[in-house]
């Protein structure tokens, strides 16, 4: 029996590599985080969803460490850009994906093209368009986890 009180064949201590993933998801939209959510279930990972980039960073603080963060670049309050920057410092080592489905920012005008590849440029490790697809997404994960 582990420290858990659950039968296993594996000695105690459980390795790093049994633990789950965590992924933080970043989207104003409700429907695009729970379609994520759904698609990653074939990977077995933890995911955290939040609405905006400000609890995003509460989450971080009160949550971390996460394996990654997928983060939408067109959110009100704070966009994905400036999002990237308040992890700079903290969470330089935590790959991000970016994701947007295009438009100009509301509270910018900037299109979401630009700022995608801003923020690759600011520390963002992969860029995926929406509308993708479960295969793109898994993708484009497990490239970096």
């Amino acid at each position: 029996m582990n420290f858990l009180g659950a039968n296993c064949n594996r000695p105690y201590p459980i390795s790093m590599t049994d633990l789950k993933k965590r992924i933080l998801i970043v989207d104003d939209d409700e429907d695009i985080r729970n379609l994520m959510v759904l698609y990653l279930l074939d990977l077995g990972v933890e995911s955290v969803c939040v609405d905006c980039a400000i609890k995003g960073l509460e989450v971080l603080r009160d949550q971390a460490p996460f394996d990654l963060i997928i983060s939408d670049v067109i959110m009100p309050e704070m966009n994905g850009v400036e999002f990237i920057q308040h992890l700079a410092g903290f969470y330089a080592d935590t790959k991000i994906i970016i994701c947007s489905s295009g438009g100009p920012s509301q509270s910018n005008n900037m299109s979401a093209n630009f700022l995608m590849d801003l923020a690759l440029e600011r520390g963002a490790s992969k860029a995926l368009k929406k509308p993708f697809s479960k295969d793109d997404l898994i993708d484009v994960v497990t490239s970096l986890i």
